[in-house]
């Protein structure tokens, strides 16, 4: 396995709680790859891809049954749920990868199996930084607002290349993400810190002080993000 597959496997591994929920295998697109069959691997990040749209789809309880929808379906439907112009692209580079694949005519390369599991990387860094409820259903709710706040960060961050390290639901209105994001040979580190709450948010920053995930990573940016701000 080369060095490419290697850097995929270390972020799809960040994901294996989820997968192991949902009773999926996310190295068996790396498998396939390796042993040079990218378009085995783009037909299995397709197959992953549709159960994650099918589990979002119920658990925001989209009208109609999922099951047996086409994955085009399943974006469509689950779009409204999705205020992340790049995870919308990443769901539109998969699709658009699986359709080449399954006609004939078209070679499928080694760049483009790579692509649609970047991609799908991309699918699941959203999903674990804004959606993890659908996925795990061990996070407590977040308010309607804290979690399209939440969201709407997660985009914001996963548009500037990072990606979801950590993320925290300490209430239905406090929630705690860190971001990575690799530059050169170094690793850049982001925290948010996202509540309604001024008197919760205040009572954790006291009790933990300030330090809420204690580790000597270089935490360049910490953001503290209030809904008001309140004496």
């Amino acid at each position: 396995m080369d060095e490419r597959l290697r850097r995929l496997q270390h972020e799809l591994d960040d994901h294996s709680r989820v997968a192991e929920r949902l009773g999926i295998d996310l190295e068996r697109p790396l498998r396939s790859l390796d042993d040079g069959y990218p378009e085995n691997a783009i037909a299995l990040v397709g197959k992953i891809t549709e159960k994650l749209l099918k589990q979002l789809w119920r658990h925001h309880e989209v009208a109609g049954d999922p099951s047996g929808r086409m994955l085009s379906e399943l974006i469509k439907g689950c779009r409204p749920h999705i205020r992340s112009t790049t995870v919308l692209d990443a769901l539109t580079d998969i699709q658009r990868l699986r359709n080449r694949s399954t006609h004939d005519g078209y070679e499928i390369a080694e760049e483009d199996g790579l692509l649609a599991v970047r991609r799908l990387v991309d699918v699941l860094a959203w999903f674990a930084s804004t959606a993890s409820p659908a996925l795990s259903g061990d996070d407590p709710r977040m308010e309607p607002e804290v979690a399209r706040r939440v969201e709407f960060l997660a985009g914001l961050y996963l548009t500037l290349g990072y990606r979801v390290s950590k993320r925290f639901v300490l209430s239905t209105e406090t929630v705690y993400q860190l971001f990575c994001r690799e530059s050169g040979v170094r690793l850049e580190y982001v925290e948010l810190l996202l509540s309604k709450d001024a008197a919760e948010l205040r009572n954790v920053l006291e009790t933990t002080g300030g330090e809420l995930l204690k580790t000597r990573l270089p935490k360049l940016t910490r953001f503290v993000i209030l809904d008001d701000v309140v004496d």
